[in-house]
């Protein structure tokens, strides 16, 4: 350990690599939920109501997931 950290320079750790994947998921789920939210506003402009508050609810899932993932990086 130096400088307040324990790592070995050029390798990623495990801890490391976890952060990376964690981060892209949050990043992909993030992209996933912007097309959504377009694609409920587009159904809703169509009058399909349904299915638009079907995708909102979904959306509202995505967001709450990705929370746990934010909060489960934290950790890290």
């Amino acid at each position: 350990m130096h400088d307040g950290h324990d790592h070995t320079h050029g390798e990623a750790t495990e801890t490391d690599k976890s952060k990376l994947l964690l981060r892209f998921t949050l990043d992909h789920n993030t992209q996933h939920v912007a097309e959504a939210k377009a694609l409920a506003e587009k159904l809703e402009t169509e009058s399909r109501a349904e299915a638009a508050a079907l995708l909102r609810e979904s959306i509202t899932l995505y967001e709450a997931g990705n929370e746990k993932i934010q909060a489960a990086l934290h950790k890290l």
